[in-house]
C-alpha cells in the first residue's frame, strides 16, 4: 500500500498531521479517533466536480477511505445506504445521527462527506460533543476545505457540511452513508 500518506485533522482547532495509512500503528490512531471522538478530516484527498459525472464507485474506492475501511472490517463487508450529490446552503442544518448504531461500542456505520471546490474553498461541519450520549448542544465547528473528506462514525451528531463561499447552493459535496453488513444481521 505505497502512496497512502495524507494529512489528517483530528482536532477542531489543531493542525493536520501527516499520516501513512499503509502503517498499522497510524491506522490504529485513526480508528481510535473515530471510535472515541467520532470524526477525522482527510486533507486534499479527493475531488468533486459535477461535470465529471463520476460514478459512486469513484468515491467508494477512494484509496484513503478504503484503507480505513480495511482496518475496521473487511472492505467488502460494507453496504452503501446512501449516495447523494448535494448542493448545501449556508443555513445551519439539524444535527443528525444513526440512533440504532449509536448504541453499539464498535464502529458499525460511518458517513463520508467529499467536499467540493479547491483547497481555497472553505467548508464547516458542525458536530456535537455529546458523542454516544444525548445531544449536549455543545457544538464545535470543524474546519475543512474543498478536496477534503470528512469521515465520521454513524453515532456522531453532525450537520451536513456547508461552504463558506458566496455561491452557497452551487458548491457540491458527495455524501456516502455506509453500514457494516454485520450490523445488518444483529
Amino acid at each position: 500500500m505505497a502512496g497512502l500518506q495524507v494529512n489528517v485533522l483530528m482536532e477542531a482547532e489543531g493542525e493536520p498531521k501527516l499520516m501513512d495509512l499503509s502503517q498499522k500503528d497510524q491506522l490504529k490512531v485513526i480508528i481510535e479517533q473515530l471510535e472515541n471522538v467520532g470524526w477525522i478530516v482527510l486533507k486534499n484527498a479527493t475531488r468533486v466536480d459535477p461535470a465529471d459525472n463520476a460514478p459512486m464507485a469513484f468515491y467508494l474506492e477512494n484509496k484513503y477511505v478504503q484503507a480505513i475501511k480495511d482496518a475496521w472490517h473487511c472492505a467488502a463487508s460494507w453496504n452503501c445506504n446512501a449516495y447523494q450529490m448535494l448542493f448545501p446552503s449556508r443555513a445551519p442544518k439539524e444535527l443528525l445521527r444513526n440512533e440504532r448504531l449509536a448504541k453499539d461500542l464498535d464502529l458499525l456505520g460511518y458517513a463520508c462527506q467529499f467536499l467540493g471546490g479547491n483547497e481555497n474553498t472553505r467548508w464547516t461541519i458542525t458536530v456535537d460533543t455529546g458523542l454516544r450520549g444525548v445531544i449536549e448542544d455543545n457544538r464545535v465547528d470543524i474546519p475543512a476545505n474543498g478536496k477534503d473528506i470528512f469521515l465520521c462514525n454513524a453515532w456522531l451528531f453532525r450537520a451536513q457540511g456547508r461552504p463558506d463561499c458566496y455561491i452557497y447552493n452551487a458548491m457540491p459535496m458527495i455524501n456516502l452513508d455506509m453500514q457494516w453488513r454485520g450490523a445488518l444481521e444483529s
